[in-house]
């Protein structure tokens, strides 16, 4: 295997560019890498591009609507640090489609199984080997889901069928968006504790809608 098929990064800096980030509404601190990053990566996936540090004095706080406590942050990622879909949720949707999609194509933090389907969406409060957890928002999908990570190739799907079952005020949600207190690791079969979760169904099917995508 060719050498410039990989790239060394540090885990530490110090003297590299600090420069204002812009990530939707906020606005943060982070540190610009070297330019043999930015080269790398830009060759690799022929665009522009440049590599961003988030360093841990910049602190990007999640939207106060949804916040657990006033210091509660995330980093680049969209709006919040973890996201959390269910196997069973995903059978679901896979199981009203032609196409069967992988879980990366919604890119969760957190893996559940074990659960109905769409459980994920009334769990207020649980934990993992002493860390708690809060779901404090339902995650609002946009058209990347229907980019095949792979190939780049586009299409309707998932959005169209979630639309069919999973839309509200002109969005469709998949995932519940997470907050976390306390620190440790999780490992993949880890099991969960729920402390705390809403009653009855979050969505009902209304098969009469009109979806145009």
């Amino acid at each position: 295997m060719d050498p410039s098929d990989f790239l060394l990064i540090p885990f530490t800096y110090s003297l590299e560019k600090r420069i204002r980030v812009n990530v939707w509404d906020d606005f943060c601190e982070g540190i610009l890498l070297r330019e043999e990053f930015n080269k790398w990566f830009s060759d690799a996936i022929q665009l522009p591009c440049r590599l961003i540090y988030m360093p841990d004095d910049s602190l990007r706080k999640v939207d106060r609507r949804y916040a657990m406590n006033e210091d509660d942050i995330t980093s680049f990622s969209d709006a919040y640090p973890l996201l959390m879909i269910a196997e069973e949720s995903l059978q679901d949707l896979n199981s009203r489609m032609d196409i069967v999609l992988p879980m990366n194509r919604f890119r969760p933090n957190i893996v559940i199984k074990g659960c109905l389907p769409f459980e994920e969406d009334r769990m207020c409060h649980f934990e993992i080997k002493g860390i708690d957890f809060y779901g404090v928002k339902l995650c609002a999908r946009c058209v990347i889901t229907t980019i095949n990570q792979d190939t780049a190739e586009r299409k309707k799907e998932p959005l169209k069928t979630l639309y069919t079952y999973r839309a509200r005020n002109n969005n469709v949600y998949f995932g519940q968006n997470v907050l976390y207190h306390g620190k440790g690791m999780i490992s993949v079969g880890d099991e969960i504790t729920i402390i705390d979760k809403s009653e009855g169904p979050v969505f009902e099917v209304n098969s009469n809608d009109e979806i145009q995508l």
